[in-house]
């Protein structure tokens, strides 16, 4: 869903109407999509109540929604978020994952935005082979590019556990993640993505699903058992 321009800019009116048609695509009627989860690489200093609504109409749908922390200020230096709010990552629903970029040591990037109470874990962001129109194979850095990975590993999770809530899967990349003591200070838990601590992480609830074991036949009445396992 595109709102941003050639030039990377866009209307944060035009950023909730991006939001809102995914939680219509999954609410409505007929022909409804299983949209399960959204990735943000954007963020704006600036917010509205149409936004804050937007996002918060993906929490009732129970979308978990990944944002990019930012890219931090003119000359490139990240910026606290725990000061400067930037949005949408800084907006506090059970189903926003605020991301920062690391680079290739696992050291926070130098431009990447931080906060040690506002940014919930960090990815890889620096020199990432992605595609370009136009150009094909590219490398990029920000946190724009380590957003996704998280947003990947949320889709590998609801893959395995399709009956699980944004808040599940949400809670499962936090606690799933590693500690990197290099984030200290800096990223909330000192989380860095790990794709497998995810995948294994215990945060689910357990499904019940019933289960026909046998029919018993008793003095001409038929009984059916049923167990019903977790």
């Amino acid at each position: 869903l595109r709102f941003l321009d050639e030039n990377n800019s866009g209307d944060i009116s035009d950023a909730a109407q991006a939001i809102n048609y995914t939680m219509m695509m999954r609410t409505r009627d007929e022909n409804a999509a299983n949209v399960r989860v959204s990735n943000n690489s954007w963020s704006s200093t600036g917010t509205s109540q149409t936004l804050f609504d937007a996002v918060a109409g993906n929490f009732a749908a129970d979308i978990l929604f990944v944002a990019a922390a930012g890219n931090g200020n003119v000359l490139g230096q990240g910026i606290d978020n725990d000061d400067v709010p930037f949005f949408p990552a800084n907006l506090e629903f059970g189903n926003v994952i605020s991301v920062a970029a690391t680079d290739s040591r696992g050291e926070l990037a130098s431009f990447s935005n931080f906060g040690a109470t506002t940014v919930d874990i960090a990815a890889p962001g620096v020199d990432i082979i992605s595609t370009e129109p136009g150009k094909g194979f590219i490398s990029r850095s920000g946190t724009s590019m380590a957003t996704p990975y998280v947003t990947g590993v949320a889709a590998l999770v609801f893959d395995q556990f399709p009956n699980a809530t944004a808040q599940e899967v949400r809670d499962a990349i936090l606690s799933g993640a590693t500690i990197n003591t290099l984030l200290d200070g800096s990223i909330a838990g000192s989380r860095s993505l790990n794709a497998f601590g995810a995948l294994t992480a215990s945060t689910f609830a357990p499904v019940p699903e019933l289960v026909p074991v046998s029919t018993i036949t008793s003095a001409g009445t038929t009984e059916v058992v049923i167990t019903v396992t977790y």
